[in-house]
C-alpha cells in the first residue's frame, strides 16, 4: 500500500479458513492485515449480506455501513490469543458444564469483535477517501461501551423494511430454534425450552463469571477509535 496506494480495497474477509485449519499463525495475520489497513489511513466498513444485495440506481446512495475499528479489531486479536493458547470461552461458570460446550466459534468470542458478526466470512471495504461510504455505527454485536455485566444482544439491525436482532456469527435470532438462542446471546422466545438457561446466563453474567464477556482498555482517540 506504501508504493502503490489504492483508493478502494474490496475484500472476502476469511478467518474461518485458518480456524478450521487450526492455522494461528495465519489466524493473527487476518487481524494484522486490517489493523494495518487502518493505521495507513483507511476507513474499513463491513458489508453485510443485506448490503451485497442493496441494488441502488446509479445516482443513489449506498447503505449505511458499519465501520470496524481499531477497537474492535483488539478484540479480535485478543481472541486469537486465547484461541492459540486454548482458552477461549474459559473459565466456564460450573453451571454451564453439560449444557454449553466450551472453546466455541463463535458462541465464545467477544460479542465486540468483528468476528461475532459472521459464521465464515464477510466482505469488507476499506476507503483511503470515505465519501463514497455512508458510515453506520461500530460493528459488533454489543457496543463497545457496553457493561460488562450486558449479556444479551438488544441492537438491531435494519434488513428490508423490518428490524431484526442477530446473535454470535449473524444468526438471526427469532429464525433460531429456541434451545440455542441463549448460547448465541439471543433473547429467549419460549421460556419453557430456554427460561431457566436464560436465568443462569443473567445470574452468571451479573457476578463477573463469563470470560467472553470480557472489556479491554481503550488506549486510543483517534478518529477511527470511537
Amino acid at each position: 500500500m506504501e508504493k502503490f496506494p489504492a483508493e478502494h480495497i474490496i475484500m472476502e474477509y476469511s478467518p474461518g479458513v485458518p480456524e478450521r485449519n487450526l492455522k494461528l499463525k495465519e489466524l493473527m495475520s487476518t487481524v494484522k492485515m486490517l489493523q494495518d489497513i487502518l493505521h495507513a489511513g483507511y476507513t474499513v466498513v463491513n458489508i453485510e449480506d443485506k448490503d451485497a444485495n442493496h441494488n441502488p440506481s446509479l445516482d443513489g446512495t449506498l447503505p449505511p455501513m458499519d465501520q470496524v475499528t481499531l477497537r474492535n479489531l483488539a478484540y479480535d486479536e485478543r481472541d486469537v490469543k486465547l484461541i492459540s493458547e486454548q482458552k477461549l470461552g474459559c473459565p466456564m461458570p460450573e453451571e454451564w458444564v453439560g449444557r454449553f460446550c466450551g472453546a466455541s466459534t463463535p458462541e465464545d468470542l467477544s460479542p465486540r469483535s468483528l468476528r461475532c458478526m459472521f459464521g465464515h466470512n464477510t466482505n469488507l471495504w476499506a476507503a483511503r477517501s470515505p465519501g463514497l461510504q455512508t458510515l453506520g455505527g461500530r460493528v459488533g454485536l454489543l457496543d463497545l461501551d457496553d457493561p460488562p455485566d450486558k449479556f444479551f444482544v438488544t441492537r438491531t439491525f435494519r434488513a428490508g423494511n423490518e428490524d431484526h436482532i442477530y446473535g454470535m456469527g449473524w444468526r438471526r435470532c427469532f429464525d433460531m430454534d429456541p434451545q440455542w438462542q441463549v448460547r448465541h446471546r439471543c433473547p429467549c422466545t419460549n421460556k419453557d425450552v430456554c427460561g431457566a438457561e436464560e436465568a443462569m446466563v443473567l445470574a452468571a453474567s451479573a457476578a463477573g463469571r463469563i470470560s467472553s464477556n470480557y472489556v479491554l482498555p481503550s488506549k486510543h482517540a483517534s478518529r477511527r477509535m470511537l
